[in-house]
């Protein structure tokens, strides 16, 4: 961790990197948490993420709703007592750069994940609630709410230096399957893409053509 973190740092005085961990969960490997009965998990609608937006919630905005929307985004809230702690995104299908990226410096990475394939992001929890296995509560929500045919693995990115994050998504079956960067140097963005994923065993593919459907892709802008 320290040598990440002194990497980045000196890294980071020549250009500005986001360098991302890409972890892959399958249902069959999969590994249910335990989670406190006080946990509701429940799909949150337009109206929840309006409601959220307008109190600035979870950095929810305008963007966010309309792409909800655009692209049939589903949203997991975890509850306690009816408020809303927690919240993930999933996608299939095509996800915009911008809700894979490391900040306003950056255009992101985009994902394109087939059927049965979901790209969580936007992963957040309140402070106040954080070590209580909020977000594993929401992502055992998603595979126990969703039919094997509709929800067979889940892909995902998160910083390289995020241990905790990386422990968490380790003990429900998560693995590494590569990493992803974006450098900007001098106003050109630069890219390190990591290959096809398998969808059907979580493997990296060597080869993919645009004709594989099969595959969890990833571009830059």
């Amino acid at each position: 961790m320290l040598l990440k973190s002194f990497f980045y740092k000196a890294l980071n005085k020549v250009c500005t990197a986001d360098i991302t961990r890409v972890l892959f969960l399958d249902r069959r490997t999969f590994t249910r948490p335990e989670v406190g009965e006080e946990i509701v998990c429940r799909y949150l609608t337009k109206e929840d993420l309006e409601t959220l937006a307008s109190v600035n919630r979870f950095g929810i905005n305008e963007t966010f709703v309309k792409d909800f929307e655009k692209y049939r985004f589903l949203c997991i809230g975890a509850t306690v007592n009816s408020e809303i702690v927690g919240i993930i995104f999933l996608g299939s299908g095509t996800i915009p750069a911008r809700h894979n990226s490391g900040g306003p410096a950056y255009h992101g990475i985009g994902v394109e994940a087939p059927k049965g394939c979901f790209y969580l992001f936007k992963v957040d929890v309140l402070p106040e609630f954080r070590g209580r296995r909020v977000n594993p509560a929401m992502i055992a929500f998603a595979f126990e709410s969703m039919r094997p045919s509709m929800l067979q693995s889940i892909v995902t990115t998160t910083d390289w230096t995020n241990e905790a994050f990386f422990k968490s998504a380790s003990r429900l079956g998560f693995f590494q399957r590569g990493h992803a960067a974006e450098f900007v140097f001098a106003g050109t963005h630069l890219y390190h893409l990591p290959k096809a994923i398998d969808v059907a065993n979580g493997k990296v593919r060597s080869y993919a053509t645009d004709q594989d459907k099969d595959v969890i892709r990833f571009k830059g802008e």
